[in-house]
């Protein structure tokens, strides 16, 4: 019998075929801010003020006109299931619990992902009283000395671990399940040779969810490739990195032994593993099934091509979801001429080796 993950990959594909959603998204991602406290090797976000968002920068969205959205993303579509809060560092935003809690109240299932390095005991009964549904902690290595060296913060890798100890401490005293915690890698260069060792590590956390994903480097000309074609800078600096953060081509059979031995060990601690390793473009279920909205308030396709399409302050979500940079930007994936940019995807990476 053909795997249920082929069928669905077949049934998207068809859902995808015109230039037009004909359903609004079963996920949201808002982004709450751009800001981090941490300098990690593979983000510019710190780096620079224009972040992801180039030189346009304008008036970021109050904590009212917030909630505003979640409550308009829920107005215009009872079905959208996820609602995930990013950054930056989602709780460097004072008002994150506020944003969770209205949230559930419309029943959205909530995510964050965090560094995990400004959970402390008070905060950690803030997250587990919000009623967050899951809370996915980035983690690059299963030692300090690595993490913390990719973070470019000393002490990185032991805040996950306290965060970690925190939240569990916080649903037993408050007698709660959620949220549901998880690890979440990415690999390059740096890290790979000691993925196989995380199962240990998560099962002494006490983590049975474990997801790694390859990291995302854009070259300048692809970045020109694409901002030229839509006559504006729509690709984001964010993951132009130098090539030195890819595995190196003769170091592909010790990667793929790596990736080997990883699963062979996750079985064996009994953790649920997710790869995100693609060797050609996937059906996007971004740009026909996820909404973006950014501090700004600004709407885009996706996280990669920062082509607006509107601004929740001045535009309704049903007038967006359909606009025609909407539209062109699925023709110009369905065309196959965003491939140089989807393969270097951040949901759906192709491993590239330099």
């Amino acid at each position: 019998m053909p795997r249920i993950s082929n069928i669905l990959e077949k049934g998207f594909g068809l859902f995808t075929i015109g230039n037009r959603a004909f359903t609004p998204p079963f996920y949201a991602v808002i982004e709450v801010n751009d800001r981090c406290c941490l300098r990690c090797k593979q983000c510019n976000l710190w780096k620079t003020s224009k972040g992801f968002h180039g030189d346009s920068k304008g008036k970021q969205l109050s904590p009212s006109e917030i909630v505003k959205t979640i409550r308009d993303i829920r107005k215009w579509n009872p079905l959208t299931k996820t609602l995930m809060f990013c950054g930056g560092e989602p709780f460097l935003e004072k008002e994150i619990f506020r944003y969770v809690r209205v949230a559930k109240k419309l029943d959205f299932f909530t995510t964050i992902t965090t560094n995990g390095f400004l959970i402390n005991e008070e905060m950690a009964f803030e997250i587990v009283d919000s009623g967050l549904d899951e809370l996915c902690f980035s983690l690059d290595a299963p030692f300090a000395e690595i993490h913390d060296d990719i973070r470019g913060v000393k002490g990185s890798f032991e805040r996950v671990m306290k965060a970690n100890e925190f939240i569990n401490k916080a649903k037993t005293q408050l007698g709660k399940e959620k949220p549901n915690l998880k690890i979440n890698t990415v690999i390059s260069n740096i890290n790979y040779k000691y993925l196989a060792e995380m199962p240990v590590l998560l099962k002494k956390m006490g983590i049975n969810e474990y997801s790694a994903q390859y990291i995302t480097v854009m070259r300048p000309e692809i970045k020109a490739y694409v901002d030229k074609m839509f006559r504006r800078e729509v690709s984001p600096s964010q993951w132009i990195l130098p090539d030195e953060f890819l595995v190196p081509k003769e170091d592909e059979r010790g990667f793929w032994k790596v990736i080997e031995n990883l699963k062979r060990n996750a079985k064996r601690e009994g953790i649920n593993l997710s790869l995100r390793l693609y060797d050609k473009v996937q059906p996007c279920s971004i740009l026909w099934g996820s909404l973006l909205v950014d501090n700004y308030g600004n709407v885009f396709p996706c996280t990669m091509i920062r082509d607006q399409a509107g601004n929740v302050r001045n535009r309704e979500f049903k007038d967006i979801w359909n606009h025609p940079r909407m539209k062109r930007v699925r023709s110009l994936f369905n065309a196959r001429k965003l491939d140089p940019v989807c393969k270097r995807c951040c949901i759906y990476p192709n491993v590239i080796f330099r």
